[in-house]
């Protein structure tokens, strides 16, 4: 006789959780810099915050129109710390 396994709201979170142990969160070292100079560059992100980790990716939004910065940016960190 087999045994029968129900997939109850517990167990299923108990997957999940062991799931997410495995896996790195995408963006668990991505942070947002708001209020930034419309003339600032990624580079000067990347030059400024470099010393608080290794960097994987910087991106500074432009506005279409005029190519400024349209004043915020993101950096993603190697890891969370």
């Amino acid at each position: 006789m087999e045994s029968e396994t129900k997939d109850t709201p517990t167990a299923v979170q108990s997957e999940q959780a062991k799931e997410n142990e495995r896996l790195p969160d995408a963006k668990a070292g991505r942070v947002i810099i708001r209020n930034l100079g419309f003339d600032l560059r990624e580079k000067h992100l990347k030059n400024l915050f470099s010393k608080f980790g290794e960097i994987v990716n910087v991106n500074v939004p432009l506005n279409s129109t005029d190519n400024r910065s349209r004043g915020f940016g993101f950096i993603e960190f190697s890891t969370k710390d």
